[in-house]
């Protein structure tokens, strides 16, 4: 109920509450907008080995200076297609850690950037 005090000669507070017009309440509750919503075709296993492909090959071409931020992005990926169980864990990490030596990083510091994106997608998981 909301008071509308025009209605009212005298603006008293112990008058009688007007009812809330409909159009009032229609505009307070919008319908809810049917939007489609993304669309995401099941992978076939030639989509799948394109994405893997492409997503190695950017980890791999890595330049000095984005390769860090790449092989993670990277790693990410692939983590999401371990999840999507289109990838085994061990091979997914193996994979993005040679894609990242073949771009020149250091074994260790492309295996704690791997370690931390693979944690990442676990903990989003859970």
């Amino acid at each position: 109920m909301i008071w509308w005090p025009a209605a009212i000669a005298t603006g008293h507070y112990r008058a009688p509450l007007a009812n809330v017009p409909e159009w009032i309440i229609a505009a307070l509750n919008p319908a809810k907008s049917i939007l489609p919503q993304k669309l995401q075709r099941p992978l076939t296993t030639t989509s799948a080995f394109s994405k893997i492909e492409g997503i190695v090959g950017a980890i791999a071409a890595a330049q000095l200076g984005e390769r860090n931020s790449l092989l993670h992005w990277g790693a990410c990926r692939l983590a999401e297609l371990v999840g999507q169980s289109i990838l085994d864990r061990d091979d997914a990490f193996a994979l993005a850690v040679e894609a990242s030596r073949q771009a020149g990083l250091a074994y260790p510091e492309a295996l704690g950037t791997v370690r931390s994106a693979f944690r990442g997608a676990d903990d989003r998981r859970s």
